[in-house]
């Protein structure tokens, strides 16, 4: 899980954007009862388009998921929830997604900012692999295989929670078409 968790489901968020045909389009926010930011993207005619940053409640950025046609697509970067000296969290993860699909490298940090795998991707299937244990140490092409196909999977999840946050409180545009979804 990455940051929302229990939160999130404790707290009141409100969406903030716009509708046109019945569904979102434009900038679109969600932000909890203090006005703090959680996320921050756009929709173009219902779907998920450019950067979607998320935040903690606490400010600490999370996510950037780029989308096009509502599929991820760009370079995606993933952060761990515990902020920094600089108020940000390290960075956990870095993957490259085309048309929904990884597509090229995926790099994943443990918290410490030690580099644990470097993972290339075809089309979403894994086609190269390097992992290191805990000291540093190159882990066996099993064992890496192993630990990319768990990161992957624990990234996609985190990912598809996000998303599903972001449905949860998208504008339903058809009650009130052509207006702001507030």
């Amino acid at each position: 899980m990455l940051a929302f968790g229990s939160s999130t489901t404790a707290q009141t968020l409100k969406a903030d954007g716009n509708c046109r045909d019945g569904q979102p389009h434009g900038a679109w926010q969600l932000a909890d009862a203090s006005g703090n930011l959680r996320v921050l993207g756009a929709f173009s005619r219902g779907k998920r388009t450019g950067s979607f940053i998320h935040w903690t409640s606490s400010g600490v950025r999370i996510a950037h998921i780029p989308y096009e046609e509502d599929a991820r697509n760009g370079t995606l970067a993933l952060w761990y929830a515990m902020p920094a000296k600089d108020g940000q969290g390290p960075q956990r993860l870095e993957a490259i997604y085309a048309a929904g699909k990884l597509n090229g490298n995926v790099r994943v940090w443990d918290r410490d900012g030690r580099l644990r795998g470097d993972y290339r991707y075809a089309a979403g299937v894994l086609v190269d692999v390097a992992a290191w244990d805990e000291r540093g140490r190159p882990l066996p092409a099993q064992q890496a295989r192993a630990q990319a196909e768990q990161d992957v999977a624990r990234s996609e999840a985190d990912q598809d929670d996000l998303e599903q946050l972001v449905n949860r409180y998208a504008r339903d545009c058809k009650t009130v078409p052509g207006t702001a979804a507030r």
